[in-house]
Protein backbone atom coordinates (compact mmCIF):
# COMPACT_ATOMS: atom_id res chain seq x y z
CA UNK A 1 0.00 0.00 0.00
CA UNK A 2 3.04 2.25 0.75
CA UNK A 3 4.36 1.97 -2.74
CA UNK A 4 1.18 3.60 -4.00
CA UNK A 5 1.16 6.45 -1.39
CA UNK A 6 2.18 9.88 -1.51
CA UNK A 7 4.45 11.47 0.74
CA UNK A 8 3.01 13.96 3.32
CA UNK A 9 4.97 16.63 2.09
CA UNK A 10 3.29 16.62 -0.84
CA UNK A 11 0.35 17.90 0.88
CA UNK A 12 0.56 20.97 -1.25
CA UNK A 13 -1.29 18.97 -3.73
CA UNK A 14 -4.03 18.33 -1.21
CA UNK A 15 -5.13 22.16 -0.86
CA UNK A 16 -8.73 23.26 -1.18
CA UNK A 17 -9.92 20.13 -1.41
CA UNK A 18 -13.00 18.96 0.70
CA UNK A 19 -11.73 16.25 2.81
CA UNK A 20 -14.72 14.18 5.04
CA UNK A 21 -13.78 12.55 8.46
CA UNK A 22 -14.91 8.80 8.63
CA UNK A 23 -15.48 8.19 12.51
CA UNK A 24 -17.40 6.42 14.54
CA UNK A 25 -19.96 9.50 14.96
CA UNK A 26 -23.06 10.27 12.75
CA UNK A 27 -21.29 13.62 12.70
CA UNK A 28 -20.23 15.17 8.98
CA UNK A 29 -17.35 16.74 9.45
CA UNK A 30 -15.35 18.80 6.27
CA UNK A 31 -11.96 20.14 6.68
CA UNK A 32 -10.27 22.22 3.85
CA UNK A 33 -6.56 22.95 4.09
CA UNK A 34 -5.80 26.23 3.10
CA UNK A 35 -2.61 27.67 2.43
CA UNK A 36 -0.69 29.34 5.47
CA UNK A 37 -1.79 26.59 8.22
CA UNK A 38 -5.21 27.67 7.81
CA UNK A 39 -8.04 24.86 8.33
CA UNK A 40 -11.63 25.66 7.78
CA UNK A 41 -13.85 22.91 9.52
CA UNK A 42 -17.50 22.10 9.08
CA UNK A 43 -19.05 20.17 11.52
CA UNK A 44 -22.27 19.60 10.20
CA UNK A 45 -22.62 22.42 8.29
CA UNK A 46 -21.33 24.77 11.20
CA UNK A 47 -18.35 26.55 10.31
CA UNK A 48 -14.93 26.75 12.48
CA UNK A 49 -10.97 27.42 11.56
CA UNK A 50 -8.24 25.93 12.85
CA UNK A 51 -4.47 25.40 12.09
CA UNK A 52 -2.46 22.61 10.32
CA UNK A 53 1.03 22.86 10.37
CA UNK A 54 3.62 19.61 8.67
CA UNK A 55 6.35 18.43 10.55
CA UNK A 56 8.45 17.08 7.84
CA UNK A 57 11.22 15.67 9.22
CA UNK A 58 8.73 13.05 11.60
CA UNK A 59 6.22 12.49 8.66
CA UNK A 60 3.48 13.99 11.06
CA UNK A 61 0.69 16.25 10.82
CA UNK A 62 -0.02 19.04 13.48
CA UNK A 63 -3.93 19.40 13.34
CA UNK A 64 -5.28 21.99 15.69
CA UNK A 65 -9.21 21.82 16.13
CA UNK A 66 -11.65 23.08 18.39
CA UNK A 67 -8.45 23.99 20.47
CA UNK A 68 -7.65 20.38 21.04
CA UNK A 69 -4.04 19.72 19.10
CA UNK A 70 -3.18 16.12 18.06
CA UNK A 71 -0.78 15.08 16.13
CA UNK A 72 -1.27 11.99 13.08
CA UNK A 73 1.61 10.45 11.69
CA UNK A 74 1.31 9.69 7.44
CA UNK A 75 0.36 5.92 6.97
CA UNK A 76 -1.16 6.65 3.55
CA UNK A 77 -2.03 9.70 1.14
CA UNK A 78 -3.21 10.04 -2.23
CA UNK A 79 -5.56 11.80 -4.32
CA UNK A 80 -8.29 10.44 -3.00
CA UNK A 81 -7.95 9.22 0.68
CA UNK A 82 -5.46 9.97 3.92
CA UNK A 83 -4.56 7.67 6.46
CA UNK A 84 -3.04 9.43 9.82
CA UNK A 85 -2.80 6.93 12.96
CA UNK A 86 -2.23 9.02 16.03
CA UNK A 87 0.30 9.56 17.55
CA UNK A 88 2.10 7.67 20.45
CA UNK A 89 1.08 4.07 20.86
CA UNK A 90 -2.54 4.61 19.84
CA UNK A 91 -4.20 2.60 17.31
CA UNK A 92 -6.53 5.17 16.58
CA UNK A 93 -6.87 5.96 12.81
CA UNK A 94 -8.14 9.07 10.84
CA UNK A 95 -10.11 8.51 8.01
CA UNK A 96 -10.20 11.41 6.04
CA UNK A 97 -11.65 10.71 2.16
CA UNK A 98 -11.35 14.08 -0.26
CA UNK A 99 -15.47 14.08 -1.45
CA UNK A 100 -14.51 15.62 -4.80
CA UNK A 101 -12.59 12.31 -5.77
CA UNK A 102 -14.84 10.19 -3.98
CA UNK A 103 -18.47 11.40 -3.53
CA UNK A 104 -20.08 8.11 -2.03
CA UNK A 105 -17.38 8.26 0.57
CA UNK A 106 -17.19 4.39 0.25
CA UNK A 107 -13.37 3.98 1.17
CA UNK A 108 -13.16 -0.18 0.57
CA UNK A 109 -14.65 0.42 -2.58
CA UNK A 110 -12.27 3.36 -3.54
CA UNK A 111 -9.50 1.23 -2.57
CA UNK A 112 -10.17 -1.76 -4.36
CA UNK A 113 -11.11 -0.06 -7.71
CA UNK A 114 -7.73 2.16 -7.05
CA UNK A 115 -5.61 -0.69 -6.44
CA UNK A 116 -6.70 -2.86 -9.10
CA UNK A 117 -6.05 -0.29 -11.76
CA UNK A 118 -2.80 0.62 -10.51
CA UNK A 119 -2.17 -3.31 -10.02
CA UNK A 120 -2.99 -3.24 -13.54
CA UNK A 121 -1.22 -1.32 -15.10
CA UNK A 122 2.32 -2.59 -12.94
CA UNK A 123 1.39 -5.85 -14.81
CA UNK A 124 0.92 -4.02 -18.21
CA UNK A 125 4.69 -2.56 -17.75
CA UNK A 126 6.04 -5.84 -16.97
CA UNK A 127 4.56 -7.54 -20.29
CA UNK A 128 5.54 -4.39 -22.74
CA UNK A 129 9.11 -4.68 -20.48
CA UNK A 130 9.32 -8.53 -20.65
CA UNK A 131 12.38 -9.79 -22.20
CA UNK A 132 11.27 -12.41 -24.66
CA UNK A 133 13.81 -14.96 -23.33
CA UNK A 134 12.06 -15.10 -19.52
CA UNK A 135 9.04 -16.64 -20.88
CA UNK A 136 7.27 -19.16 -18.61
CA UNK A 137 6.92 -22.88 -18.67
CA UNK A 138 3.45 -22.62 -20.45
CA UNK A 139 4.35 -19.54 -22.79
CA UNK A 140 7.05 -21.79 -23.86
CA UNK A 141 4.72 -24.87 -24.94
CA UNK A 142 1.98 -22.55 -26.58
CA UNK A 143 4.85 -20.66 -28.57
CA UNK A 144 6.24 -23.96 -29.56
CA UNK A 145 2.50 -25.31 -30.51
CA UNK A 146 1.95 -22.51 -32.54
CA UNK A 147 5.48 -22.97 -34.23
CA UNK A 148 4.48 -26.58 -35.39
Amino acid sequence: MKQFSLRLDELSKMYEQPWVIIDENDSFIKIIFQEHGILLISKDGDVSYGQWELIHRAQSLLLDIGGQKKMYNHLFIDKGLMLLKLDGYSERILVLVNQNIVPDLDVENYLKRTFDSQKNEVVKKKRVNKNPNDLSLNEKIQKIRKSK
